[in-house]
């Protein structure tokens, strides 16, 4: 394995980690913004879910990144 393929897999791990933590952020804010407004969870509550949802999705979206690279090159 080059170099060149190592950054590459690197590359598509650091891409799927970013688009996880934009799709966690706007679909979770979008989602606990609304049962924040209706009244069905607080807004301290609301906040942490969505932090924790960004982290899981960029862990996520980092490791099937990786895969997704590792797969790619052989």
């Amino acid at each position: 394995m080059t170099s060149k393929q190592l950054s590459g897999i690197l590359l598509l791990g650091v891409g799927g980690s970013l688009l996880g933590a934009i799709l966690a952020g706007i679909l979770f804010g979008i989602g606990c913004w609304s049962l924040c407004s209706f009244g069905f969870i607080g807004k301290s509550d609301a906040i942490f879910k969505v932090k924790i949802a960004i982290v899981a999705f960029m862990v996520l979206g980092f490791v099937l990144g990786l895969l997704r690279g590792i797969r790619m090159v052989h």
